[in-house]
């Protein structure tokens, strides 16, 4: 959820910026974070008059076990499950579960290296956005003097879902600078880019299929939105058709996170993209997330 915290922070959820670079004597992990968000963009319109603002809850939860593959290696497996809900309905409820793995290693006296991965299911209202989500990400992260640490990584993300317009892909490459102004205090700011596929919202059916007959193979053209079987929900991207559509997109984030004690924390993020999609234009928007939770 906090595009900083949260390598591909493609959801409401919180990560820690490193693995812990001991191995402490119990290796066990554990951690759980619940938060609000607000987008200002929800369905990625051109222009300010079709935006529409959405409210969601969301949650995280995971547990893992460290491991010491060798002198200077540190390797954490995690089992998590991450959940999202909007305000009114105006967007399918989602349901995540899966599993994390990431392994840190020195690289010299300061430079540290950090490979990861995941993969989940996805659960959602909407049967056509059902399928599974996988991504891997490399970071090399540069301590400068005692409160600053920059890191640079790529990442890439790939979905498979039931409907065609929901199966995308994108690559990330990634900058941030973490400062730590007093105990217990983080404060991160990044900059993103990303490109491959994601899924547009059109506003009408005879649009994107002309869109599709256009492009031949470089789409894929789905009704990716409307009911909820079972719901009787009507979402906000109803009256819109989903198309997969070649995209790209800036992101500036900044993230602050402060410890409470006892593994307690509250953390905040902000951030604004300004992306452009083959099938719908250029667009901009802004998301605030804010979060407590508690990890060991």
């Amino acid at each position: 959820m906090l595009p900083a915290l949260a390598a591909l922070g493609l959801a409401l959820a919180s990560a820690p910026l490193d693995l812990p670079p001991p191995l402490e004597a119990d290796p066990f992990t554990a951690s759980v974070a619940v938060g609000a968000g607000w987008e200002s963009n929800l369905t990625r319109q051109p222009g300010a008059g079709p935006a529409a603002t959405a409210g969601s809850l969301g949650w995280r939860t995971a547990a893992g076990r460290i491991f010491a593959p060798g002198d200077a290696d540190t390797l954490l497996v995690e089992a998590t499950y991450a959940g999202e809900q909007y305000a009114d309905g105006l967007a399918p409820a989602e349901h995540r579960p899966g599993a994390s793995i990431a392994w840190a290693r020195p690289l010299g006296e300061r430079l540290r290296l950090r490979l990861g991965g995941f993969g989940e299911y996805l659960g959602s209202e909407d049967p056509l956005r059902r399928g599974a989500a996988a991504g891997a990400s490399l970071s090399l992260a540069l301590p400068v003097g005692e409160p600053l640490l920059l890191r640079v990584g790529a990442a890439g993300f790939r979905t498979a879902t039931s409907g065609d317009a929901y199966s995308v892909h994108r690559t990330r490459l990634r900058a941030s600078a973490a400062l730590t102004p007093w105990r217990g205090a983080t404060l991160v700011l990044g900059y993103a880019f990303q490109v491959g596929t994601d899924t547009a919202f059109v506003a009408t059916p005879a649009a994107a299929a002309a869109l599709v007959q256009a492009s031949g193979a470089g789409y894929g053209a789905g009704a990716g939105a409307g009911t909820g079987t079972g719901s009787g929900a009507t979402w906000l991207t109803s009256s819109l058709t989903a198309v997969r559509s070649p995209a790209s997109a800036h992101v500036v984030s900044l993230d602050a996170e402060q410890e409470l004690g006892g593994g307690l924390f509250l953390a905040a993020g902000w951030s604004w993209t300004n992306g452009a999609s083959t099938a719908a234009g250029g667009w901009s928007g802004t998301d605030f997330q804010v979060q407590v939770g508690w990890r060991r």
